[in-house]
């Protein structure tokens, strides 16, 4: 069932001052299409950026660079730096680089976390400021007047 976003409430959303409910929010309203078997998991471009700087922020807040590395693999890993760039996250974008330079190293891995997790209290406003100036292409199929 395609939920029903109110146009209103979705813009609501954009300058709620909760960031992380937010973007909680409006993430779970395209999770219904998130599928991984189709190109950009059958989301938009800004819907699948968004969703992959959350799963890699919130694997590295879980269990760190080591824990995302193992869980997700390097596969997605130019995927997930242009997401972090895209939502101007570059500094998050550069610890990915390295990491996908070192994904067996644990030494190097620990270090990068580290500095990763120095990062993770502006990720959600970033994403939810990426959404406002992308909304056009944010759950235009749960979107109504």
């Amino acid at each position: 069932m395609i939920p029903n976003v109110s146009e209103q409430y979705f813009q609501s959303l954009l300058i709620q001052q909760d960031a992380r409910a937010a973007v909680s929010t409006i993430s779970g309203f395209w999770a219904y299409r998130a599928d991984e078997s189709l190109p950009l998991w059958g989301l938009s471009q800004s819907e699948y950026f968004c969703q992959l700087v959350l799963i890699s922020t919130g694997e590295i807040a879980n269990g760190g660079l080591t824990q995302f590395v193992e869980n997700r693999g390097t596969e997605l890993m130019a995927d997930h730096i242009a997401a972090m760039r895209a939502v101007l996250l570059d500094q998050f974008a550069d610890v990915l680089v390295l990491a996908e330079l070192t994904p067996s190293n644990a030494t190097a891995l620990r270090e990068l976390d580290h500095r990763a997790r120095g990062l993770l209290d502006g990720v959600d406003r970033s994403i939810q400021r990426y959404l406002g100036k992308n909304q056009r292409s944010v759950l235009v199929g749960e979107r109504r007047p």
